[in-house]
């Protein structure tokens, strides 16, 4: 079963390396980043990417479940 990584902040520098890795590594990955400073064309293609704040629950309960988040972004 491939484990699934939520990536808070996922399009900045930290976050778009620490996706990189991930997958490398044979994790599903899901990046999700309001783009204030993050940029989506510095993620991997085969990662997802989400839009929003990760302050939204709706739009966390949307994403699904996932067995570990990341925060490479401030709250």
């Amino acid at each position: 079963m491939i484990e699934k990584v939520l990536i808070t902040g996922g399009a900045g520098f930290i976050g778009s390396n620490a996706a990189r890795i991930l997958v490398d590594k044979g994790y599903e990955v899901i990046a999700l980043d309001d783009l204030t400073l993050g940029c989506k064309e510095n993620l991997p293609a085969n990662v997802k990417f989400v839009k929003g704040d990760a302050c939204d629950a709706k739009l966390l309960e949307s994403v699904g479940p996932v067995d570990y988040v990341i925060p490479a972004s401030e709250p």
